[in-house]
């Protein structure tokens, strides 16, 4: 048998090497459903497409299904349910040139949840309640001659939100003293003012109950001094973020 010179032995060597070091890469290589670093582009038009097991659309971003209402392809972003109905979007809806996209949710009958206005600017939908004219005339206001704490108004509120605020007028009759303030569900929230100072109890904070629950509001007031009446008004009553 002719012997093989070493040099080339040394070159199979080497390429074995190669090809052992190769295929280990290849065994820690990322998945190639991953993406660990970078960007993924979907231009000229296209879209990201993600379906369900039976093949129907769960979510949209870029073309979408829903030309504009002139007609023209429309790109924006669209969120189903499962069962095919829209959940969550971003498009036109509206008929007028020049009218910009809005957000809209909707629940699984087709409902408009939340709206936006898309020609003012703000919420279009749902509509907000506005707390309505409240008497000025302090004599007609809830009060009490206790000297005790005493509850003079009552509200229940579906808490949606993780703070309160709250404006409340007070006042007193001549020669007398007294202090208002505000309960949520039996605790005190807030300062204590004095009756008939020379400012409105105005505070705002987070509120004991949990979301979403239902929480009862009263106005207390008591009598410290004097033979008259300690009076208050809510003027102002509306849930907010932290």
């Amino acid at each position: 048998m002719p012997e093989v010179p070493y040099d080339l032995l040394d070159r199979i060597r080497d390429l074995e090497q190669q090809v052992r070091d190769l295929t280990g890469r290849s065994q820690i290589r990322p998945a190639m459903n991953q993406i660990q670093a970078g960007n993924v582009v979907i231009g000229q038009g296209g879209t990201l497409r993600v379906d369900d097991v039976d093949g129907s659309p769960l979510f949209y971003v870029g073309k979408l299904p829903v030309n504009n209402p002139d007609g023209s392809e429309q790109r924006g972003l669209v969120v189903y349910r499962d069962d095919g109905t829209p959940a969550i979007q971003l498009r036109r809806t509206t008929a007028i040139v020049g009218n910009p996209q809005g957000i809209v949710m909707t629940d699984a009958h087709g409902t408009t949840l939340l709206a936006e206005d898309v020609i003012t600017g703000g919420i279009a939908y749902p509509n907000i309640p506005l707390l309505a004219p409240a008497d000025v005339d302090a004599s007609r206001w809830p009060r009490t001659t206790s000297g005790a704490w005493t509850t003079i108004a009552t509200s229940f509120n579906i808490k949606v939100q993780p703070w309160m605020g709250a404006y409340v007028r007070t006042a007193v009759d001549g020669g007398t003293t007294g202090e208002v303030r505000i309960l949520v569900d039996g605790t005190p929230w807030g300062p204590t003012a004095t009756a008939g100072g020379p400012t409105a109890l105005e505070y705002y904070g987070a509120t004991p109950t949990g979301m979403t629950g239902l929480m009862q509001i009263d106005i207390q007031a008591q009598r410290l001094s004097g033979a008259g009446s300690v009076y208050a008004q809510c003027m102002q009553l509306f849930g907010r973020g932290s």
